[in-house]
């Protein structure tokens, strides 16, 4: 049933904690498309999502590999207080794509928010000296020698 049905049949409006409960169900399953649909549906209700909903969304959209929507999230205030390893999963992310400075703007953010970031500013210098070590060490081209 639709929200609206819900609405309609039992007079019922949707608050954090359904909304919650489909954020979940959304994650579980890897469906960020309808995770995206409920989570505008939540805020076009005007209802306040609770810190477990955030979590719910974020990793629905980190499951199924939306960098660009998680990351976009945690830079709003709304997402401000989720925890640290939800940040560091999308710092991950976008380090394993190559996108360091996205991912500085990240650690940044978290250091503006009051983080200690220098273990995540660590992995993220190992990350690049090894992606640059890797680029420039030379390759035989698979010549066998005889």
């Amino acid at each position: 049933a639709t929200f609206a049905e819900v609405e309609n049949t039992f007079g019922l409006r949707p608050d954090a904690t359904s909304f919650t409960l489909l954020l979940e169900v959304c994650a579980y399953s890897r469906a960020a498309s309808h995770a995206i649909r409920v989570f505008e549906r939540m805020r076009e209700s005007g209802v306040q999502p609770t810190m477990r909903a955030l979590l719910f969304y974020l990793d629905c959209l980190i499951r199924s590999r939306n960098i660009n929507l998680a990351t976009e999230a945690l830079l709003s205030e709304e997402f401000a207080h989720v925890y640290s390893n939800t940040y560091y999963r999308v710092i991950r992310m976008l380090v394993h794509q190559g996108r360091h400075e996205k991912a500085r703007e990240l650690v940044d953010l978290m250091e503006r928010r009051g983080w200690n970031v220098e273990y995540i500013r660590r992995f993220i210098t190992t990350e690049e000296e090894g992606r640059f070590k890797n680029e420039t060490t030379s390759y035989d081209g698979g010549e066998n020698e005889e």
